[in-house]
């Protein structure tokens, strides 16, 4: 890492690679969490929501609007869309447990 303080130099070097799922025939690229808008993430962690608003959030945040689409469109169920997001999760480092928002 470098020495300096400079916010966009330490900004590019925490920089990580989306991950990407295939939906269909396309390929959705989910922005790498250090990359969200970490104000809106903080907001959502801080959020009394469940575990699958939690979810949906978090693709919110991470995917462009195009990529969105795709996903709603394909309407995936509880089970999917919590299986892609464990693996959004292990992509990213992030503790694969239960989510922030688990009730359990």
């Amino acid at each position: 890492m470098s020495t300096e303080n400079d916010l966009f130099v330490l900004n590019s070097e925490a920089t990580g690679k989306p991950f990407q799922a295939k939906v269909g025939d396309k390929t959705l690229s989910f922005t790498h969490s250090s990359d969200l808008d970490q104000f809106a993430l903080a907001e959502l962690l801080a959020a009394d929501i469940g575990d699958l608003e939690f979810i949906t959030g978090m693709f919110k945040l991470a995917l462009s609007d195009e990529d969105l689409a795709t996903l709603r469109a394909a309407n995936p169920n509880r089970k999917a869309l919590t299986k892609l997001f464990v693996a959004y999760k292990a992509h990213n480092g992030l503790d694969v447990g239960e989510s922030p928002a688990s009730s359990d």
